[in-house]
């Protein structure tokens, strides 16, 4: 959390991508990214899940944000193929089941 708390006093938008419903993803970063979030876009009715950038464009247009300047976090083959099928600068991190698997 002090790296998003770091980059947001820095000016940085920081949102949050999911496949998983608009509800439940709006109701998770509410609680535990307590308004550090710029926006939080999960499934919704008519847009493509990713690995589709859809979602991904509409992040970006709700920001005014420019694909060119954003950098992609994921942690999943899936998060890897939105933010090349976007274009975008990406950094992965291993997931919690990675993390679970090499111990």
């Amino acid at each position: 959390m002090d790296m998003l708390k770091e980059l947001k006093k820095n000016g940085y938008k920081i949102a949050v991508l999911s496949n998983k419903a608009q509800y439940a993803v709006t109701k998770l970063c509410d609680i535990y990214f307590n308004n550090l979030l710029d926006d939080a876009v999960g499934a919704r009715e008519n847009v493509a899940k990713k690995p589709s950038p859809d979602a991904l464009y509409i992040c970006a247009e709700n920001n005014n944000i420019n694909l060119n300047n954003v950098i992609y976090v994921g942690d999943s083959d899936v998060d890897v193929a939105t933010a090349n099928n976007a274009g975008c600068l990406l950094y992965t991190s291993p997931s919690p089941r990675d993390m679970r698997r090499s111990r």
